[in-house]
């Protein structure tokens, strides 16, 4: 019985140790496709805006669009894997930012970094995780996951330009949305997500 008892802990111990393995490994990949789109969507707004330092990108428009639209159909068509988090990564932006306040450095780079730019990026930063902050574990709707990908693109957008406009227009839209899905609760109307995660729930119950 002992021994019976000691091979089904192990097996059940080595199944754990595979999943774990298994989960990490899919973890990593999401996180590189997810950086990979992203720089996707950097280096399309980059070559739009003129910003690349090669001559050939510049001039290239067309390899631009074509980067952006692949970056944001994919986003678009992935929401509900990344949502829960954005609301982390503008929380790290927040602290490179803030960061940066100390040191005097633009991101990761050696330029100088102007307060009047950086207060306002770092206020909008943190608006940004707060807004985001409950889709850590609830599911985004139809029209809350364009919002996500919008306020995604307009901090990329916001970071290449060095304006905190964009940033200003994500976080007034997410506001919009936050507004918009409390209105539904007051009123006893369940946003498409919930009802979705709850009938999900119900079935696995079942």
């Amino acid at each position: 019985m002992a021994i019976e008892g000691w091979c089904h802990l192990s097996k059940k111990a080595g199944r754990s140790v595979a999943e774990q393995i298994r989960s990490g490994f899919r973890l990593t990949v999401a996180f590189f496709l997810g950086a990979a789109t992203l720089m996707l969507v950097f280096a399309g707004i980059a070559i739009l805006e003129g910003r690349t330092s090669g001559a050939i990108w510049k001039t290239n428009n067309v390899v631009g669009a074509l980067m952006l639209t692949a970056g944001v159909t994919i986003l678009t068509a992935t929401v509900p894997r990344w949502a829960s988090w954005t609301s982390p990564l503008f929380i790290f932006a927040s602290v490179r930012i803030a960061v940066g306040v100390l040191t005097g450095h633009y991101w990761m780079s050696s330029r100088r970094l102007p307060l009047a730019l950086s207060l306002p990026y770092l206020f909008l930063f943190l608006s940004l995780s707060g807004l985001t902050l409950r889709f850590i574990a609830d599911r985004p709707t139809r029209v809350e996951s364009l919002g996500l990908v919008a306020a995604v693109g307009c901090a990329c957008l916001s970071v290449t330009n060095d304006s905190y406009y964009p940033l200003l227009v994500a976080v007034g839209g997410l506001c919009v949305l936050e507004i918009r899905r409390r209105v539904l609760r007051m009123r006893g109307a369940r946003p498409a997500g919930a009802s979705m995660k709850r009938a999900a729930e119900s079935r696995k119950t079942l």
